[in-house]
């Protein structure tokens, strides 16, 4: 192999190694969720469905509810209109319901 060869392989690799710490360390940085219902605190958790949510779910596992129209209703068994609370209770994200407050 000719020295100008060589020295872009050994460029190549040393380069390779410096992406693969970089993305190690990106990982390391990011914070693990071990399911979809784990939790620190209260702003972890987010309604589970874009309408009327019934449960309550980690906010990295939130649907994508951007280009979703919801009628303004305030139904009953929901969490809408403040008929339940999302908390983050033991490290899992959990409705308080009204009666449960």
């Amino acid at each position: 192999m000719s020295k100008p060869l060589t020295g872009l392989v050994f460029a190549i690799i040393v380069l390779a190694v410096i992406v693969f710490a970089i993305n190690l360390s990106v990982k390391n940085l990011q914070p693990s969720v071990v399911d979809n219902m784990t939790c620190t605190l209260d702003s972890d958790c987010i309604a589970a469905q874009c309408c009327h949510a019934t449960e309550v779910i980690n906010k990295n596992f939130a649907p994508d509810c951007k280009e979703i129209f919801c009628t303004m209703e305030c139904r009953s068994g929901t969490i809408d209109c403040d008929h339940g609370e999302i908390k983050c209770i033991n490290n899992k994200c959990t409705v308080i319901w009204p009666e449960e407050k």
